[in-house]
């Protein structure tokens, strides 16, 4: 409850509870400065002494003679040596004080959210992505994430200081709207070497994410009500670009091969683009064959429509090479090929790249210039140094040994501990896996009941709309070691062992 103090014959002042980690200063100069503002504490009303208000609440008269000076310093109290100290009658100019929120809940004006009644556009707010990133520790089996446990934070913190003497007052002024032109060689470099991907650094437009990448690319090359080919099922925050963009999607369902280009020709004939992960599908993992690429890339030639390939973790893949990108027979310069950062090396980086058709290089210059006037020039400096001095390549090798021993690892933990409740999965690939379940009940219920066991898993059922999935679960691994894997695959059957009961 509030504390009391008399402040005179008639007068009283309820003071507030001290908060935590407040100290007794702030307290009472706080409170009696509200009582002033308030007029709970009227002009010219004279206070107690400062003796008798530190007997009162039981603190040192020193503190409240140095809060009774402070206040008249600022113009709250007028004091006279031998009369004592009284509220001003001209107070002085009353601060803003900003206030706490209680709640985060949306706000309503008669009922209705007062985001749509202050006409904000809702379809831009249904995201399914966290709005903020979570900053503790990963959980298994949190998916499409990279551990970031093995990157090379020593040679990182190098390349930092390097670069930071490095500056000079130019580099300071200058900023390169398409990306740090060292970045783009260095990029075109690796994908030379690792995707099978020949392309002019000129063609290559660095961006903060993927899916900033997919939005600008909509925005140039879509107009609302155009119909696009989205895989079903599929990465959702595609989904969620081309419906904010108002497009008509056809879902396109998958197989063994990959995309089914016949069903979505079918769907869609005249599609205006196709959004498609040949190299490793989203979420169920396997690559688009050979045949069906031929066949994709024919349709948008004579569709005259593009294609965004979203290569977002082909790097990493357990017992052969790489299978290389769809650009990499792209003939016709149909294909924008979309690469990301976050998974390669860290999430936080926030650095990703479209390359780009070189007929579309001007108009992506030109809308990047309008909506994002480029990205800080060190960290793209720290990055392409990383890749051309070796050390990406070395992170890469390392990881790939790593990931791979902990697929095997979860898919041997699965088989001894979950055989009967989960499908052992075959894993050649990425950093996360597509798993079956044998229990009763649909996987978004297996989801709820792994998570009040603590356990991370997204249900397979999310990546889809039309399609018809048996139940399953995505488990991510990379982020977890042998350990963690084998503790997580424990938890994991209990808690599907009670479902299933």
């Amino acid at each position: 409850m509030p504390i009391s103090v008399n402040i005179g014959a008639t007068d009283a002042l309820a003071l507030p509870l001290r908060g935590d980690g407040e100290s007794l200063h702030q307290w009472l100069f706080a409170g009696l400065r509200a009582g002033i503002l308030q007029s709970r504490l009227p002009a010219g009303l004279k206070l107690p002494s400062s003796r008798a208000l530190a007997s009162q609440i039981g603190v040192a008269r020193g503190t409240v003679t140095a809060i009774y000076d402070e206040l008249a310093a600022q113009g709250y109290l007028e004091c006279a040596v031998g009369r004592g100290s009284f509220v001003a009658h001209v107070l002085p100019e009353r601060p803003q004080v900003a206030r706490r929120t209680a709640s985060l809940r949306p706000a309503t004006v008669r009922g209705t959210p007062l985001s749509e009644a202050l006409g904000v556009r809702e379809v831009w707010t249904r995201t399914p992505f966290p709005q903020q990133e979570n900053a503790t520790a990963a959980v298994p089996f949190r998916a499409h994430l990279p551990d970031t446990r093995m990157f090379p934070l020593d040679v990182w913190r190098k390349l930092a200081a390097h670069g930071a003497r490095a500056l000079s007052p130019g580099d300071l002024t200058s900023t390169a709207i398409t990306g740090l032109p060292l970045l783009r060689e260095a990029i075109a470099g690796h994908l030379a070497a690792a995707r099978g991907v020949s392309t002019d650094p000129r063609q290559i437009l660095v961006v903060s994410s993927a899916q900033e990448a997919m939005d600008l690319s909509v925005r140039l090359l879509c107009s609302p009500n155009q119909t696009v080919w989205l895989e079903d099922p599929g990465y959702v925050g595609a989904r969620a670009i081309m419906a904010a963009h108002g497009l008509r999607v056809a879902n396109v369902p998958v197989d063994d091969q990959g995309l089914a280009v016949a069903e979505g020709i079918r769907l869609a004939p005249q599609a205006r683009l196709a959004c498609i992960t040949p190299s490793r599908q989203s979420p169920l993992g396997m690559p688009m064959s050979v045949a069906r690429r031929s066949a994709l890339l024919n349709w948008a030639t004579r569709a005259g429509s593009f294609l965004i390939e979203d290569d977002y973790d082909s790097e990493y893949r357990y017992g052969t090479r790489p299978i290389p990108a769809l650009k990499s027979m792209d003939c016709d310069d149909r294909v924008l090929l979309l690469g990301t950062f976050s998974k390669l090396m860290f999430p936080a980086l926030r650095l990703a790249y479209l390359v780009l058709p070189q007929a579309l290089v001007e108009p992506f210059t030109r809308a990047r210039s309008l909506l994002g006037r480029g990205l800080p020039a060190l960290e793209q400096a720290m990055t392409a140094r990383f890749i051309l001095d070796g050390h990406f390549e070395r992170h890469l090798r390392r990881s790939r040994a790593q990931y791979a021993a902990r697929a095997q690892a979860l898919r041997h933990a699965i088989g001894r501990h979950a055989r009967g409740l989960v499908e052992p999965p075959a894993i050649d690939a990425g950093l996360d896996v597509a798993v079956r379940l044998r229990t009763r009940g649909n996987d978004r219920a297996a989801q709820r009941q792994l998570m009040a066991a603590g356990i991370e898993a997204v249900a397979l059922s999310r990546y889809a709309t039309d399609a018809r999935l048996a139940p399953g679960l995505v488990l991510g691994f990379a982020a977890f070691d042998e350990s963690q894997i084998e503790s997580a695959v424990r938890q994991l059957a209990v808690a599907l062992g009670r479902q299933s009961q």
